[in-house]
């Protein structure tokens, strides 16, 4: 299996790691949450290794979240 998606994620980390990734506007365009490489890397990875220390490889999981940035 590829991992594309985290290659270019990692990549960009190491890169750009303080550059905005994700800007989720809330309420109009002046309320917003911003989201970088870094964070949305160490989020990822944190969510990762969450998950593979309490599934089995192969298990089938369903992740749903509130709109916005609280998920990570």
């Amino acid at each position: 299996m590829t991992h594309v998606f985290q290659d270019l994620l990692q990549q960009g980390q190491q890169e750009q790691g303080s550059q905005v990734i994700y800007r989720f506007l809330s309420k109009g365009e002046s309320d917003y949450q911003s989201l970088t490489y870094s964070q949305l890397w160490q989020s990822a990875a944190s969510l990762a290794s969450y998950l593979q220390s309490n599934y089995a490889q192969g298990s089938h999981l369903l992740l749903l979240f509130e709109p916005g940035l609280d998920f990570c």
